[in-house]
């Protein structure tokens, strides 16, 4: 806690808003007011010496900042790669400097938490109503729907990359108060029926991963609660909901036609599975991304996803979808070639080694492990969800770097000198 209360609780109620008003649609002036007046309160609070600046990740961030820059002298669309950098780059290190800046204990990474859940209640909830009134007005077993225009590719997004913590918040109140471990393990299944009402398929298998990642690190460091048993029979029972729901989305996504009388269940089943992943425009879209990497291994379109779009201007006309590569991986590759990729990955495993680090260190001595548990399983989730789309962009990206960032500041261990701005 700062000694100055009130420059604490001011950036206090600018980091809520900013967490709340991030996954909401149609927002950017709200988002840019607050972003920047958080800033503006993290430089006061540092020449008053109240509070200490540091990046975590930094020197990753270097390697990632330079590739993308020099991707500037073979961009096609200059202007708009520089636009890119300065909203995917800048805007994600400002985020990390802030988040670590007031985030740096375990009693405020706690209360972002519950912002976290806070905002996720209103986003599920408001999902929920509008899935079912739509439900009931259309009468229609499939619908793809997210609230406040957020769309569901991003809403979905969004709950993978939520989840975690309300889980691990559920295994922290079994030990505490079962009631609101009651009531958290209510919000994951509204969280279950929202994310089946956006129809995304990838959800599900980064949802399955994140269980699975959960449930052994728990057992791997010896976290599991005194209700053993209701956590791990609570796990179990939302890995066969989300294998069900994986299995019965790919169903309802599938436009396959076949004789019911001649054929058994199964075979209809796997039939509308086939058909749908066959249908998917994404492996012609990845085929066209391979071919740009191998031409241009060492550079690419320029930093920004309409890359893919510039350098196959003609396919870009063949599928409303096919203006980017649809994974996350590609797209670096297609803008900046493998030094990109390479780049990319690196942000991912310098986050994942501090989560570890931090795992080690306070193995045993603290219950909070759980959250840099969390923290792994939402990386994973993050990266096995964009490996059919790309939408760790802006508001998603931002909104991950800033749980990331928390993170490591609040539990990381304090031997580790922090990396200086």
């Amino acid at each position: 806690m700062l000694k100055n209360k009130k420059l604490d609780h001011a950036a206090f109620m600018l980091l809520a808003g900013y967490i709340w008003i991030l996954p909401v649609a149609h927002t950017t002036t709200i988002r840019e007011f607050l972003f920047f007046s958080l800033l503006s309160v993290t430089l006061w609070a540092a020449w008053r010496k109240e509070i200490r600046l540091h990046i975590p990740m930094f020197n990753s961030w270097i390697i990632y900042t330079a590739i993308s820059i020099f991707s500037l002298f073979y961009a096609i669309n200059p202007i708009y790669s520089l636009r890119e950098i300065w909203l995917e780059i800048g805007y994600s290190i400002i985020t990390i400097l802030i988040a670590a800046a007031w985030v740096k204990d375990e009693h405020a990474f706690s209360r972002t938490v519950r912002l976290l859940i806070i905002g996720n209640i209103f986003l599920v909830c408001s999902a929920l109503i509008k899935g079912i009134y739509i439900l009931l007005k259309s009468n229609n077993a499939m619908i793809a729907t997210a609230p406040f225009d957020i769309g569901v590719g991003k809403f979905s997004s969004y709950i993978i990359l939520v989840m975690p913590f309300i889980w691990v918040q559920a295994l922290l109140s079994l030990k505490r108060n079962l009631r609101i471990a009651f009531l958290l393990f209510l919000l994951i299944i509204v969280n279950i029926i929202a994310l089946y009402f956006t129809a995304n398929r990838a959800a599900w298998q980064a949802l399955f991963i994140q269980i699975i990642l959960i449930v052994c690190l728990l057992s791997y460091y010896r976290v599991l609660p005194s209700l053993k048993k209701v956590f791990l029979t609570a796990s179990l029972c939302l890995l066969i909901v989300t294998i069900v729901l994986n299995l019965i989305t790919l169903v309802q996504r599938s436009g396959f036609a076949i004789d019911e009388n001649n054929f058994t269940a199964y075979d209809i089943l796997i039939g509308k599975v086939q058909k749908s992943l066959s249908d998917d425009p994404r492996l012609n879209l990845w085929q066209v991304a391979f071919k740009n990497i191998k031409e241009q291994p060492l550079s690419g379109g320029g930093f920004g996803r309409e890359a893919f779009k510039l350098l196959n201007p003609e396919y870009a006309k063949t599928h409303t979808y096919a203006w980017h590569a649809h994974n996350m991986l590609l797209n670096k590759g297609v803008q900046m070639g493998i030094p990109g990729i390479l780049a990319f990955c690196l942000l991912f495993v310098a986050a994942l080694r501090k989560m570890w680090i931090i795992c080690t260190n306070i193995k045993g001595q603290n219950d909070f492990i759980v959250y840099a548990i969390a923290g792994i399983a939402m990386i994973a989730g993050v990266i096995i969800k964009n490996f059919t789309d790309d939408l760790f962009i802006r508001d998603h990206a931002w909104l991950f770097w800033l749980i990331t960032s928390a993170i490591i500041s609040a539990l990381g261990s304090q031997r580790e000198k922090p990396e200086k701005l």
